[in-house]
């Protein structure tokens, strides 16, 4: 059996293995473990997942955590997001999404530290939209 080399841990104590498509360097699967050994045991159990579908990379803090539907740049040994929206572009140096626009400042309530004006994104107008409230709109006093 082919067992990734034993990277350094990420910081949660875990061991971070993810198996990335040969073809699109996607990354299909993730498993965290305690160890390296733990997850040679693991494939064992579960049986090989065929090599010929792709590979067993390991992660540790210079590669970033991965996560299911990210890429990974083989030249770079790093896994990057996904895209969430067509306009953005790579930043090959950051190995982040740029948007076209710069993202405004968040504003926090200097008394409490409170989020109380973020910025989210609208890919239609393709500009940053203001949210007063993390998780919800105000209330319509019409409907309560």
């Amino acid at each position: 059996m082919n067992y990734p080399d034993k990277g350094p841990s990420m910081d949660d104590g875990f061991e971070y293995f993810a198996f990335v498509d040969n073809e699109t360097n996607i990354v299909k699967n993730v498993i965290c473990c305690s160890s390296l050994e733990k997850f040679q045991e693991l494939q064992v159990a579960m049986g090989q997942i065929p090599t010929s579908e792709g590979r067993w990379i390991p992660a540790n803090a210079r590669t970033r955590k991965p996560s299911k539907g990210n890429h990974y740049d083989v030249e770079k040994n790093l896994f990057y997001p996904k895209r969430l929206w067509d306009s953005w572009v790579l930043n090959e140096e950051t190995m982040y999404w740029d948007p076209p626009v710069p993202k405004p400042q968040e504003e926090y309530d200097p008394e409490t530290g409170t989020l109380v004006l973020q910025w989210l994104w609208d890919e239609p107008t393709l500009s940053w939209v203001s949210q007063t409230c993390a998780n919800c709109d105000p209330p319509n006093k019409d409907e309560l």
